[in-house]
């Protein structure tokens, strides 16, 4: 008998699910795309209109020099440009070059396939829930509303 708390069960269990998932698909963004997770999750905001550094950090929820390092890997890569915002020279415009748009499509169709999978294992199951209502779920946990999400390009 488990006499782990259910909540903790529950929060076990995620951490092992996200763990799964990061393990296997940043290996596949890295052998496909030469992308981190990091790297691809800040192309899908700023193609999704994220347009400041600080804006991503905050999204994210990771410190502003984190996501300057970030910034400075794709704008090496020749995935996006940082150019002064014209209203405000102080502050950065964040922009997906034409390759930045093609490797953020194409991962993100790997992304796509790869989860895809995971959920079909998830659909295949007829005691377990939809993945919509896992979502759903999901989502009514958060303890905080997201700040910023950007827009999903496909329902997965």
């Amino acid at each position: 008998m488990n006499s782990t708390p259910p909540a903790l069960q529950f929060l076990m269990s995620l951490w092992d699910v996200w763990q799964g998932l990061t393990r296997a698909g940043e290996g596949l963004l890295r052998e496909r795309h030469s992308l981190s997770l990091r790297e691809f999750i800040v192309l899908c905001y700023v193609q999704g209109g994220t347009q400041q550094p600080s804006a991503l950090a905050e999204a994210l929820g990771v410190p502003r020099y984190d996501i300057s390092r970030t910034l400075a890997r794709l704008e090496e890569a020749g995935l996006l440009t940082r150019q002064p915002d014209a209203q405000d020279a102080r502050r950065t415009t964040l922009q997906l070059t034409a390759a930045g748009q093609a490797s953020q499509a194409q991962a993100q169709a790997t992304v796509l396939e790869f989860v895809g999978q995971s959920i079909a294992r998830l659909s295949a199951q007829p005691d377990l829930p939809d993945i919509l209502t896992v979502s759903r779920a999901l989502s009514a946990l958060h303890p905080t509303p997201p700040s910023s999400v950007p827009p999903s390009g496909d329902p997965a």
